[in-house]
Protein backbone atom coordinates (compact mmCIF):
# COMPACT_ATOMS: atom_id res chain seq x y z
CA UNK A 1 0.00 0.00 0.00
CA UNK A 2 2.98 2.22 0.67
CA UNK A 3 4.11 2.34 -2.75
CA UNK A 4 0.41 3.16 -4.34
CA UNK A 5 0.29 5.88 -6.54
CA UNK A 6 -2.92 7.39 -5.52
CA UNK A 7 -5.34 7.73 -2.64
CA UNK A 8 -7.87 5.75 -4.63
CA UNK A 9 -4.77 2.61 -5.38
CA UNK A 10 -4.00 2.92 -1.27
CA UNK A 11 -8.10 2.53 -0.56
CA UNK A 12 -8.44 -0.34 -2.69
CA UNK A 13 -5.38 -2.27 -1.78
CA UNK A 14 -7.03 -2.04 1.91
CA UNK A 15 -9.73 -2.97 1.26
CA UNK A 16 -8.68 -5.97 -0.59
CA UNK A 17 -6.45 -7.14 2.39
CA UNK A 18 -8.84 -6.64 4.69
CA UNK A 19 -11.27 -8.75 2.58
CA UNK A 20 -8.54 -11.53 2.24
CA UNK A 21 -8.55 -11.41 6.54
CA UNK A 22 -12.38 -11.48 6.59
CA UNK A 23 -12.52 -14.57 4.27
CA UNK A 24 -9.38 -16.10 6.31
CA UNK A 25 -11.35 -15.73 9.42
CA UNK A 26 -14.83 -16.95 8.37
CA UNK A 27 -13.22 -19.97 7.30
CA UNK A 28 -10.68 -20.21 10.84
CA UNK A 29 -14.39 -19.53 13.17
CA UNK A 30 -15.69 -22.35 11.32
CA UNK A 31 -13.00 -24.68 11.96
CA UNK A 32 -13.08 -23.84 15.45
CA UNK A 33 -9.72 -21.98 15.39
CA UNK A 34 -9.08 -18.61 17.01
CA UNK A 35 -9.50 -15.45 15.18
CA UNK A 36 -6.16 -13.92 13.88
CA UNK A 37 -5.76 -10.24 13.40
CA UNK A 38 -2.84 -8.37 10.66
CA UNK A 39 0.32 -7.84 11.88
Amino acid sequence: MRHARNDFSRWDAAQSLLATYIKLNVARHQQGQPLSLPV
